[in-house]
């Protein structure tokens, strides 16, 4: 589960210093919209791990009754 979360964060983010990069040559990697890009894809990746249903809410006395 936490190398996906790493790749749905890493790849914005590489991708967007990737084409600041080309067009305006930022050598910064920290940018906010870099960083804006690794959070949102970081939360499209809870949101579909809560939708697959792979995350477990219930706890753990929950989990050990069943």
């Amino acid at each position: 589960m936490h190398y996906s979360l790493l790749l749905f964060m890493f790849v914005p983010a590489l991708l967007t210093f990737l084409i600041y990069q080309e067009q305006a040559g930022i050598e910064l990697f920290f940018h906010p919209d870099i960083i804006m890009n690794a959070l949102l894809g970081g939360i499209f990746y809870l949101l579909l791990e809560l939708h697959r249903g792979t995350v477990d809410t219930r706890g753990k006395e929950q989990k050990n009754r069943s």
